[in-house]
């Protein structure tokens, strides 16, 4: 005779614990961003950035990011050649 198969999978209520802990985790993400974000206001005389305004430079690092609010950057660098006529 083989052994009596249970109902259920053994695995069931942990991913049902899983399941219920999600809310709270994502909670706590929340939290830690805005955490930061007040943080970052703090370092910066109360002002956010608002990454929709920000476009990336290709030169002279791949990874700078510049604000198109502030002083616009020596363009002649990038050798478009455009600040040549400036």
């Amino acid at each position: 005779m083989g052994k009596p198969q249970s109902g259920g999978s053994p695995l069931r209520p942990l991913s049902k614990a899983k399941q219920r802990a999600r809310p709270a985790h994502c909670l706590d993400n929340n939290r830690q961003l805005g955490l930061a974000a007040m943080l970052y206001k703090d370092d910066y005389d109360d002002r956010y950035h608002h990454g929709s305004n920000m476009t990336v430079v290709p030169r002279p690092s791949v990874n700078t990011l510049f604000n198109p609010a502030a002083p616009p950057p020596n363009l002649g660098e990038l050798g478009d050649g455009s600040a040549a006529a400036a």
